[in-house]
């Protein structure tokens, strides 16, 4: 009974001490730019087998569209609020996600105004992040929000700005491995093989 705990548990220690590896990840990646002008939330758009849902929270649909670009750190299109309505854009993702990363520029000369990304996971508030841009040589405010985080699968993009825009939105799926139960099962597998083992050699 000794030699069996102590076998199996050898064998699930050396498992656990193999290099961790606890997901599965994948980056996608928006730039808008294979998109025409014009197009209005709401839409959607897949790459590397992320969806994508663009929408706006709160205010007409039409409120965020695809434009070009006339900012100095956003280029080719962008995805713009324009009409003073709505600064509240919201993104569902098919897959759930651990990392976001999206340039940003705002209608404001006022460098602390926050641009600000709320994420969630289905209806739950998840976390909120806040980052600040720099007046950039076009008169917006412009930055790159970056941010890692508890699992999440969609945001809230807002500001207190007269308008925004997103350019280069990159996210990193998470797709856990049950490792915990690959664990488990092999040290029962070898438990379970030494006890045959030893009522064979009785």
């Amino acid at each position: 009974m000794v030699r069996t705990f102590v076998a199996s548990c050898g064998i699930a220690l050396a498992m656990g001490a193999l290099p961790l590896s606890a997901t599965a990840q994948t980056v996608a990646f928006w730039n808008f730019n294979d998109l025409s002008p014009g197009l209005a939330t709401p839409f959607t758009q897949s790459k590397s087998g992320v969806l994508a849902a663009f929408s706006t929270v709160g205010n007409p649909p039409s409120a965020f569209a695809v434009g070009l670009s006339f900012f100095q750190t956003l280029s080719g299109n962008v995805l713009f609020s324009a009409d003073g309505l709505s600064n509240n854009l919201g993104i569902g993702f098919s897959s759930p996600l651990d990392s976001i990363s999206v340039g940003f520029a705002l209608n404001t000369q006022v460098t602390s105004t926050f641009f600000t990304v709320n994420t969630f996971l289905g209806l739950a508030p998840v976390s909120t992040f806040q980052a600040t841009g720099v007046l950039a040589s076009s008169g917006f405010v412009e930055g790159t929000f970056s941010a890692r985080g508890p699992t999440f699968d969609r945001v809230i993009i807002a500001s207190l700005a007269a308008d925004l825009a997103i350019d280069n939105l990159s996210v990193r799926t998470v797709v856990p491995e049950p490792r915990a139960v690959l664990l488990i099962a092999a040290g029962l597998g070898a438990a379970g093989a030494l006890a045959r083992r030893r009522r064979g050699v009785a």
